[in-house]
This record gives C-alpha cells, structure tokens and sequence, in this order.
C-alpha cells in the first residue's frame, strides 16, 4: 500500500515532465519548420 501510494505521489510529475518535454520538442520543430518555409 506505502508503495503505491508513492507511486500515485509521483506519477503525476513524471506525467508533466514528460508532457513538457513533448511540447518544446514539438515547438523547436514547429519552430524550424517556419524557418524553412520562409
């Protein structure tokens, strides 16, 4: 049970760490992409 409460305490972090690195990545390609095409 302490487990898993600790896993339930962190899993949300690793979630929006996460999340947060998708969408830079996304925003540097999206970023490129616009430079190209201009």
């Amino acid at each position: 049970m302490i487990i898993l409460k600790i896993f339930y305490f962190k899993l949300p972090k690793i979630i929006l760490i996460n999340y947060k690195m998708l969408i830079e990545k996304q925003s540097i390609i999206y970023f490129r992409l616009s430079k190209e095409i201009k």
